[in-house]
């Protein structure tokens, strides 16, 4: 096995380095200590990053490929690949008789905007609610100090909805991350569709986001 992992550190993790693809959730870790016959010990494990949170939610069973990601690998970002989960890439060495085919990890994630994060519910003293969200942005996975990543996506926009996530009860559009529910929206709500969940997922130029939970009216 010529496996070789490294440590790193803080900037070095922001710098985006240690990534390694387990099924399809990508980690970072900070230490790597070899236990012999391919085994490694991974310490300060960062999981859920580029966007792929709701895949560490679920455990890996056994024998879960993996796969570092580092330089070596080859970018077919450009070759016009359709990405769907029925993608195949085939790739062929000089001396080898036949091709080997790996089917397409996460299609569409690099066209999905993260969902946003860091919820925020503020109650006025008009008893209107005041929920505010930060967003991200797809391919910004590396930390900028220099001032605020890229949105990347045509416009800034954001669908909050309230009640289930597939279908919901009431929708509401906004271009900047927070909007203000007033009292008598909040009751309207209540008499017509009952207590539910508030959420809000970002509107990209291909696709949504995830949803973020907001708080619940009730």
């Amino acid at each position: 096995n010529d496996l070789t992992l490294f440590d790193t550190d803080i900037e070095g993790l922001a710098a985006g380095a240690n990534r390694l693809l387990i099924g399809s959730e990508l980690v970072q870790f900070l230490r790597a200590e070899s236990l012999g016959d391919g085994l490694w010990r991974l310490r300060g494990l960062l999981r859920g990053r580029a966007g792929t949170e709701e895949h560490a939610l679920s455990s890996h069973p056994e024998q879960t490929s993996v796969v570092v990601l580092d330089d070596r690998l080859t970018d077919l970002s450009d070759a016009g690949l359709e990405s769907t989960p029925s993608t195949r890439i085939a790739a062929i060495g000089r001396a080898d008789p036949d091709a080997v085919f790996a089917s397409l990890q996460n299609a569409g994630l690099s066209r999905r905007p993260p969902a946003p994060v860091h919820p925020r519910v503020t109650v006025n003293d008009d008893s209107s609610l005041l929920l505010c969200w930060l967003r991200r942005a797809r391919g910004q996975w590396r930390w900028d100090v220099e001032g605020d990543i890229p949105l990347v996506e045509e416009t800034e926009k954001y669908l909050v909805g309230y009640g289930p996530v597939s279908a919901p009860f009431a929708a509401f559009s906004v271009n900047e991350p927070q909007i203000t529910i007033s009292q008598s929206e909040q009751q309207a709500l209540l008499v017509t569709h009952g207590p539910a969940d508030l959420w809000v997922r970002q509107v990209g130029t291909y696709t949504s986001s995830n949803a973020l939970f907001l708080t619940t009216i009730n």
